[in-house]
């Protein structure tokens, strides 16, 4: 009885709990599919918030278009009834009308539509403008046009607009950077990570070095140098670099490859950055008093330390015994060539130099390679009595580069430093010394029995286009030398890939100043601020926009092309040519 008992008790208790069991793996199922669901919900939703998120972006880059475009006066009309409502949207024109083959949408799957909106903008108190741009996705049912759920996010941006421009231009080897409104834009070869937008891909239009996330976040550039493969930038009194950097010229104590910026470790708060080929330097704030720290390539003497060796991965304080004022000494400037060897500063108002000599590109009367820093020649030559304000060099060994070395040999070696220096009444004046072969100079002379190993003045004599200008700063390329003066450009020296920018290839060199054409071209009527120059390539910016010319292999004009260009030609930034680009 017991026996049987026990059985009925245990067949009764069973099937409760199998139910009960059974029931709450439903439970549990249910809940999964519940929590399946939710998170996927939450993934769709977050999907949902990023795209709308950016058409509400890409809404303020196409304002921005259209503003650049007219003076920064809105050109569409929200509120005009007569046709209907104006707004600009990814299918209008910057007067808000509807174009005929614009998409409907920026982007579609049949059931799933975003697009953007842009009313009237808002002018501040303090002479800003406000764009808002409120980009919408809308999911559809079916193929019918019935908003079943839509979903909208609001993107505002404050742009003073007449602050909203490019400040510098710096070149490299095959690419070009840039500063606007605080922010770096790299284009062209970026084989080493150059373009610091985290990949190895080249572009032939401006992309934005990384910021966000990454140590540039929230900081605005102030200083920028482009030298063989690598950058250099200051920002909130730091310097941060990228790039190539077989020989330690990153400066974090590693000789790795860096496609995007990291930092340099300085002993204090950076002042100015510049350096050679593969050796970057910094003036750094120590004691009040503006002092030299270089890393990267020392084989001929780059770094500054008064000997030669391997690469110095990490800063050294250039030797100071070659400064008038000793350890005491200041700096303010330092060059940047973007191919050289040598390293030029100008300290306490005179200029120095350091590095291989071959042709006299330190300046000092001799051809003697000087491995810490040398005076450019002044108590008895044409910078006597003159306080020179900026300084630049570049050029490289024939061999290094492919072009332009036909019957010089591997040693032949191009190089030439210039500088602009001034008396404290007059005008800035412009003055170079090294190589002069293809008049790289400006004096009137070319060929290699007219190098000089001194400072000569480029020519401004009553008749030239400099006469009576005041050269306010002087960029040095590979063979050529443009230089800022009232306004324009004007370069000489080589003239085969166009870098002179006088509307031709011919003839092949020029060896005094010509303007670059601003005459016709995109450059008419416009007002240079500032100038750059590199292998084989110049590069003005105005007001709002950089323009570059010269060679264009690599897409380092960064016009979109892989043209060669005589004339400048804009450099793209957040416009494209046309609005349908945009996205």
């Amino acid at each position: 009885m017991k026996q049987k008992s026990t059985h009925h008790s245990q067949r009764g208790f069973t099937l409760p709990v199998i139910l009960l069991i059974g029931v709450g793996l439903m439970i549990a199922g249910l809940s999964l599919m519940q929590a399946t669901s939710s998170i996927r919900n939450s993934i769709d939703f977050q999907y949902q918030q990023r795209e709308n998120s950016l058409a509400a972006e890409a809404g303020v880059v196409y304002a921005h278009y259209c503003l650049s475009n007219n003076n920064f006066a809105q050109t569409w009309n929200p509120t005009n009834t007569s046709p209907a409502t104006k707004p600009l949207t990814q299918r209008t024109d910057c007067s808000g009308d509807v174009l005929a083959s614009a998409p409907a949408y920026l982007s579609s799957n049949g059931t799933r539509h975003t697009s953007f909106s842009i009313g009237n903008l808002e002018l501040r108190e303090d002479g800003a403008i406000l764009v808002s741009s409120i980009g919408k996705i809308e999911q559809t049912r079916g193929a019918s046009t019935i908003v079943a759920q839509s979903q909208e996010n609001t993107r505002k941006q404050v742009v003073k607009w007449k602050q909203f421009k490019p400040s510098i231009s710096s070149s490299g080897l095959y690419r070009t950077c840039g500063v606007i409104t605080g922010d770096i834009w790299c284009w062209g070869d970026n084989g080493y990570g150059q373009l610091g937008d985290g990949s190895y891909t080249d572009s032939t239009v401006p992309v934005k070095v990384v910021e966000d996330p990454g140590v540039l976040q929230y900081k605005l550039v102030t200083d920028l140098t482009a030298y063989r493969n690598h950058n250099c930038a200051i920002a909130a009194k730091k310097v941060y670099c990228w790039g190539q950097n077989n020989y330690g010229q990153l400066g974090d104590g590693t000789t790795t490859n860096r496609p995007r910026p990291i930092q340099v470790n300085l002993p204090g708060d950076a002042l100015a950055i510049g350096g050679n080929g593969n050796t970057s330097c910094a003036v750094v704030s120590i004691s009040n008093k503006g002092k030299i720290y270089c890393w990267g390539e020392n084989t001929k003497g780059g770094v500054g330390i008064g000997t030669t060796g391997s690469s110095m991965p990490n800063p050294t304080a250039v030797t100071s015994s070659g400064f008038t004022q000793g350890a005491n000494y200041s700096a303010t400037t330092l060059s940047t060539g973007a191919l050289a060897y040598n390293v030029c500063a100008v300290v306490d108002g005179d200029a120095y130099c350091w590095g291989p000599n071959e042709v006299g590109q330190i300046g000092d009367g001799t051809t003697t390679q000087r491995n810490s820093p040398k005076a450019v020649t002044k108590s008895s030559g044409l910078l006597s009595g003159k306080t020179v304000i900026s300084i630049t060099n570049d050029g490289y060994p024939c061999g290094q580069v492919s072009t332009g070395c036909a019957g010089f040999g591997s040693t032949y070696y191009y190089a030439h430093t210039c500088a602009v220096a001034k008396t404290s009444s007059g005008n800035g004046t412009a003055y170079c010394w090294g190589e002069n072969y293809e008049g790289q100079l400006g004096n009137g002379q070319n060929g290699t029995s007219k190098r000089s190993s001194v400072p000569v003045a480029v020519r401004a004599n009553s008749g030239d286009l400099l006469y009576n200008k005041d050269v306010v700063d002087i960029a040095a390329g590979v063979r050529h030398t443009c230089a800022l003066a009232a306004g324009a450009a004007y370069c000489w020296g080589y003239n085969g890939d166009g870098q002179l920018g006088i509307g031709s290839f011919s003839p092949s060199y020029k060896n005094t100043p010509q303007q670059v054409s601003r005459l016709t071209g995109e450059l008419l009527g416009k007002t240079v601020l500032a100038i750059g120059a590199g292998a084989n390539r110049g590069c003005a910016i105005t007001e709002l926009n950089s323009y570059c010319w010269g060679l264009n292999g690599n897409g380092q004009l960064g016009d979109g092309t892989t043209t060669d260009r005589s004339v400048p030609t804009e450099s793209i930034y957040l416009k494209p040519k046309a609005p349908t680009y945009i996205f």
